[in-house]
């Protein structure tokens, strides 16, 4: 991305990354929400830039860039404005997503902000799960353990989108569920991230093995045990991502919320 200096005056960001004091302070702001569970984990973690117009509590306009997925930072706040200010500041982004009702007034800001010719907009569907009606324990997926270690070290890439280390976290922290076949794992669910009242759950299977219900399996899971723990289960994808809609209506996910990407498009690739 190339930056070309967009910015409004009456709502100035602030110049710095925010300091852990203030990173608690805007998961407070945020609230304990679908929509929020997976910044919230970001945020007590650490590993994530913060820009914020204003004061936390005033929402604003934040934009949060998470070191695990740097290209697409997540605007919260009530300000169109406000979040078009801190965009030249974000570097890396290839998308941003945003408030459903700020779409109309970010557009033009985003495509400013990228140097692009247009901006695609991309539904960011979050589901929640209420009932565990249609959860199943009767298929081949199973909770995995700190004894599974090497399964996970040795688990094929296309399985490892949140990365081995979270992988292996999550084991101790949170719940991972997998389905193992000649050996080694094909398919697998874990709470991606966690919130006091919520949990947000990712899956992954193979493509070779694709077809055979592991993907509702894994997640069926998981899915049981967060609700079994406490917390709402959480499901969150695009909703081009047509494969994990259908997983989600399966196990009797609601849809209860959505975001939009924002995404910049040329109509010739960008010289670098």
């Amino acid at each position: 991305m190339h930056a070309n200096g967009y910015q409004h005056e009456h709502v100035p960001p602030t110049e710095a990354t925010l300091s852990v004091n203030n990173l608690l302070e805007v998961a407070d702001a945020l609230g304990d929400a679908p929509e929020t569970v997976i910044v919230q984990q970001f945020l007590r973690d650490g590993g994530v830039e913060v820009l914020c117009a204003g004061r936390p509590a005033d929402l604003e306009g934040i934009v949060i860039q998470v070191s695990a997925f740097p290209e697409e930072p997540i605007a919260f706040g009530t300000s169109a404005e406000a979040i078009a200010s801190l965009l030249p500041q974000v570097h890396g982004w290839t998308c941003v997503n945003v408030p459903a009702d700020l779409v109309d007034d970010l557009i033009e800001p985003v495509a400013a902000a990228a140097e692009a010719d247009s901006v695609r907009l991309l539904d960011d569907v979050h589901h929640v799960l209420r009932t565990s009606s249609h959860l199943t324990d009767e298929g081949p997926a199973r909770l995995l353990t700190v004894g599974d270690r090497d399964l996970v070290l040795n688990a094929p890439e296309v399985l490892l989108g949140a990365g081995i280390d979270r992988v292996l976290d999550r084991i101790e922290t949170g719940y991972v569920a997998g389905v193992i076949e000649t050996g080694q794992l094909v398919s697998l669910a874990l709470t991606f991230a966690i919130s006091p009242g919520y949990a947000d759950i990712g899956v992954a299977t193979h493509p070779d093995w694709r077809g055979r219900g592991y993907g509702t399996s894994v997640a069926s899971c998981v899915t049981a045990a967060v609700i079994e723990d406490g917390r709402t289960p959480v499901w969150s994808c695009g909703s081009t991502n047509l494969a994990s809609m259908a997983i989600a209506r399966r196990l009797g996910f609601e849809e209860v919320f959505r975001r939009v990407y924002l995404i910049p498009e040329w109509d010739e690739p960008v010289s670098t």
